[in-house]
């Protein structure tokens, strides 16, 4: 038996739908959400639903495509984001997709990312083989 994916979209832009696995009722159950709206998009957020942040990212930006389609604009990014205040990648995923005007960004919008990544200092290397 193939499992869904944690977090999936289903359809187009216009009219799909956001599919996250409810993992409050996980070992026990496996059970599907399917979400079209904003509002029960952001109480999954909220009840724990789901979970960890890679799956917030993407569940973020699906919301987003949710939230803009229905009209909803900043406010509805913002609402998006405040679900989890504590989440950042969910706030970042968000001001990265819609990045709103300067002159629109609340305080809690993250700052932009430089635009050269932070990287790790390169490891040691093996003089015979080169690898580290």
């Amino acid at each position: 038996m193939a499992l869904p994916r944690t977090v999936d979209w289903q359809g187009d832009a216009a009219t799909g739908r956001l599919l996250i696995i409810e993992q409050t009722l996980l070992p026990a159950e496996l059970k599907l959400l399917e979400l079209s709206e904003l509002e029960p998009v952001i109480d999954a957020i909220e009840r724990l639903a789901v979970r960890g942040a890679p799956a917030l990212g993407v569940a973020g930006a699906y919301g987003a495509v949710i939230a803009l389609r229905s009209g909803l604009g900043d406010a509805g990014l913002e609402k998006l984001a405040a679900a989890r205040p504590t989440a950042v990648n969910l706030r970042w995923g968000l001001s990265a997709y819609a990045a709103p005007p300067r002159a629109t960004r609340s305080a809690h919008w993250p700052r932009q990312r430089p635009s050269t990544p932070r990287t790790c200092a390169p490891a040691a290397r093996s003089a015979s083989t080169g690898r580290p």
